[in-house]
């Protein structure tokens, strides 16, 4: 909080990022629900849990496109207006219920993706002109924080809009497109705090993959690519659990509630997780390295799959990711801090999102996977679900010892 009231920077980016997100998770929720009310839900709900990882397969060239952007206040400026008119557009397409809406709704949903990762990309070298390398870790912290609080408020709202709008889906993308233009009008108090040097591509993917080699190897993470490996698997696994728990709430209510709000518990239960990881920056997970708390995560995969496989009360998934999604919030500061304070400006975005790629590569092909499953045999999902769950434990247990 500090940090806000002397960084004039600092704090209008991050009352800009409170509105980007705030416009991003208000429809990120209702667009699970309005695929939920087209003919054949399932399949479009399936559609929807591929649909919104996507993006990740373009990160790194939209971070080396960042970091190849000379007016980076100016873009990210132009940017958030461009997303406001998407949405306006998107309002427009779901006064209609049908699947010709519905993938005009899902590239667009794209579109907007890689330009929220290309604003990320454009912010990472302004906040490192403009911090401290002291203030680093505080104020990804705190941007962490604001961000899943942000989520949990937009989603909160998604669904109470839906529910006094009669399922009204275009008023709720209005309100995103509102949200998307005072997140651009902010960033005028501070366009001219940016570098203005121009930033040619200078590292190839090689030079990217060695930077973050040793970034990890000096912080206490050895054998890197098999802390890769262990990632890709945790990732692919975690990333499914919601896609799964999608299908499952359409046939099977979430303690008598409809199924938004079903939807919500669970949205609200990772929000939460992350937010209680952010305010306890000293306990005992936040001294671990990235690859011990991926062990942790690992372990409480395998019980999840267990939960599911014994169908034990669904509060204990809930518990469940709950803690994965608090381990997963004392790693992403710790590694935006160790970015920015070991590398320079001009390969920042591209090697954040090359990590990024790295480690969610596997989540869309995951995704994709535990979906299908679901839609033909939910039982048969979380058997597969477990027996990965127990292979990685066993892998992850073996590495430990080593």
């Amino acid at each position: 909080m500090k940090l806000i009231l002397r960084n004039k920077v600092f704090a209008f980016i991050s009352l800009s990022r409170i509105f980007n997100i705030l416009g991003s998770s208000i429809y990120n929720i209702v667009f699970v629900v309005f695929a939920s009310s087209l003919p054949n839900p399932k399949f479009a709900v399936g559609i929807a849990n591929f649909i919104v990882l996507v993006p990740v397969f373009f990160t790194i060239f939209v971070g080396m496109k960042a970091d190849q952007t000379t007016h980076k206040a100016r873009w990210l400026i132009h940017m958030g207006y461009l997303q406001a008119m998407l949405f306006v557009f998107v309002a427009c397409l779901t006064r209609s219920t049908s699947y010709l809406a519905f993938s005009v709704v899902c590239l667009l949903n794209i579109v907007s993706d890689m330009m929220s990762d290309y604003r990320s990309g454009l912010q990472m070298p302004i906040l490192k002109k403009n911090l401290a390398e002291e203030e680093m870790m505080p104020a990804f912290s705190f941007m962490q924080l604001i961000a899943y609080l942000c989520n949990l408020a937009g989603q909160a709202l998604g669904i109470w809009l839906l529910a006094i709008s009669n399922q009204q889906f275009a008023l709720v993308a209005f309100i995103n497109a509102l949200a998307f233009l005072l997140s651009s009008t902010t960033l005028y108090f501070v366009r001219h705090k940016e570098n203005e040097n121009p930033l040619p591509l200078k590292q190839q993917f090689l030079e990217m993959y060695h930077s973050s080699k040793l970034i990890f190897e000096q912080n206490g993470d050895s054998h890197f690519l098999t802390l890769l490996f262990q990632i890709l698997i945790l990732n692919a696994l975690g990333g499914s659990i919601m896609a799964i728990y999608n299908l499952y709430l359409l046939d099977h209510s979430l303690f008598g509630l409809p199924f938004s709000q079903s939807l919500l518990i669970f949205e609200t239960t990772i929000i939460l997780g992350v937010i209680s990881a952010s305010l306890t920056p000293n306990d005992y997970f936040s001294k671990l390295s990235v690859n011990k708390i991926a062990f942790w995560a690992t372990l409480t995969i395998a019980l999840i799959g267990f939960i599911n496989l014994l169908q034990l009360p669904v509060f204990l998934t809930i518990f469940a990711v709950f803690f994965i999604m608090y381990l997963s919030g004392k790693v992403n500061p710790k590694i935006n801090s160790m970015l920015l304070s070991k590398l320079p400006s001009d390969i920042l975005a591209q090697t954040s999102n090359f990590l990024s790629l790295l480690f969610s590569f596997s989540v869309p092909f995951g995704t994709m996977i535990f979906t299908s499953l679901a839609i033909w045999n939910m039982r048969i999902a979380w058997i597969v679900f477990t027996i990965c769950g127990m292979l990685s434990l066993l892998h992850s247990k073996k590495k430990q010892h080593r």
